[in-house]
């Protein structure tokens, strides 16, 4: 799928309704993979889970959506997004449907598993459709905007999924909301979008293999693939599952509906920063520098959030805010893929660079419930009504976890080739869209 140069009108019309769609299934996904956030308490009464099976529980996501990745990229390079994001749609809102129905811990894990099935294409298929339909020059904007749709979502996960949980009579009743709007995502996926034109004769899956064994053998696409996978654990392991519990037990008194909004803070300033720092990039001529800049103060302001039990609730929120603004900057990741590996090969790299992304998810969730377990047992954790109480101070020594991956992110990037302004060979051989 190649874009291209300069587009009719009735193209680029077709285009921004196709990618729109995509990119509100990504929204979607992201909703259904922040959910846990707010619903930790209700999650932990109903299941009796600890702080460690709960961040395994949370992972089952990962463990689905990680190894899927390459799959998905070889199948989204064979199929067209149409068929795929219809697909995951209905695996979405199945599994979305099941967790919400069940009392057992084991199906609830095989569900959340199943979720994360479902939402392994979401983004990848949003950048194809992007990649598919716009001129190149247009990417890095539309890979940004694709973020803010992913940062609505996490915002949707927040205060308003609170709500929706209340109005619905508890968490129950949400998640089958959920499945429900996924099933109209998936009717409304197949009756719009369209695939571009292939001008490349079929290829078998031994190709598509081989393909992909061209990106494998890339060491700048593994580097830049862990590099996004540290510089996405704001989102990944804090915003997603540790915040609002992390602010919880650290701010004295402060509700969840607060706590909340300092995670849709963070993910609202998520959005925002995801085109400041694509312009800062093309200011400066540099992907390198500015993910370099990323690494040091998402460093720097974990260092301070950790502190959050000195802080006072504003400052807490304008921390959450310069989190989510300075992370933005992790999309440029995939613009260095894009400016490294050519058009036939870009759903593939795409997944690849996803994979070793949300592997580092995968990770760091049950490795800071591991890290709380263990603090409250070092430094005599104490029960509430038969529920284990974790103290600001207990969080604040795994979060510190965190910073030491900025740290590595930030020495890693000095192996990374700067390919900003490189041409790939899709870039040098455009075609017409599909009309």
């Amino acid at each position: 799928m190649i874009n291209p140069i300069i587009p009719e009108r009735k193209i680029l019309a077709k285009a921004w309704l196709f990618w729109s769609i995509g990119g509100l299934f990504y929204l979607y996904e992201m909703v259904l993979r922040a959910s846990l956030s707010v619903m930790a308490e209700d999650l932990h009464t109903s299941f009796h889970t600890n702080p460690q099976q709960f961040g395994l529980f949370a992972s089952m996501y990962y463990w689905a959506y990680t190894p899927l990745q390459i799959p998905c990229g070889l199948i989204l390079d064979k199929i067209g997004s149409r068929k795929l994001i219809t697909v995951s749609c209905l695996l979405c809102a199945f599994s979305a449907a099941l967790f919400g129905w069940t009392e057992s811990l084991s199906v609830a894990y095989a569900a959340r598993f199943v979720m994360g099935a479902g939402s392994a294409a979401a983004f990848i298929s949003a950048l194809s459709l992007a990649s598919g339909w716009f001129p190149v020059a247009y990417f890095g904007i539309m890979a940004g905007l694709t973020n803010l749709l992913g940062a609505i979502g996490g915002m949707i996960a927040g205060k308003p999924l609170v709500v929706l949980c209340a109005y619905m009579g508890g968490w129950r009743g949400a998640m089958m909301v959920l499945a429900l709007l996924g099933l109209v995502l998936g009717a409304l996926t197949w009756l719009c979008i369209r695939d571009p034109l292939k001008t490349e004769p079929h290829t078998s899956g031994s190709h598509l293999w081989l393909r992909l064994n061209s990106v494998i053998r890339q060491p700048q696409i593994w580097l830049i693939g862990l590099v996004g996978g540290l510089l996405y654990l704001p989102i990944s392991t804090f915003a997603e599952l540790w915040m609002i519990p992390f602010l919880e037990g650290s701010c004295e008194g402060l509700s969840k509906e607060k706590a909340s909004l300092a995670q849709m803070s963070l993910f609202f300033m998520a959005g925002i920063g995801g085109p400041i720092l694509a312009a800062l990039a093309v200011r400066l001529g540099s992907y390198i520098s500015v993910l370099k800049l990323v690494a040091v103060i998402e460093c720097t302001l974990f260092l301070l959030m950790a502190l959050a039990s000195f802080l006072s609730y504003p400052v807490v929120i304008g921390l959450a805010g310069m989190i989510g603004l300075v992370f933005g900057g992790q999309v440029l990741v995939f613009s260095v893929v894009r400016s490294q590996i050519s058009g036939k090969d870009l759903g593939s790299a795409y997944a690849f660079t996803n994979a070793l992304i949300m592997g580092c998810g995968s990770i760091f969730q049950p490795l800071l419930g591991k890290i709380l377990q263990i603090s409250w047992s070092v430094m005599g954790g104490v029960y509430a009504d038969g529920v284990p109480v974790y103290t600001g101070g207990m969080y604040a020594i795994s979060i510190l976890s965190l910073p030491m991956g900025f740290l590595l992110c930030w020495v890693m990037l000095y192996w990374v080739k700067d390919t900003y302004g490189q041409k790939t060979l899709s870039d040098k051989n455009p075609i017409k869209a599909e009309t």
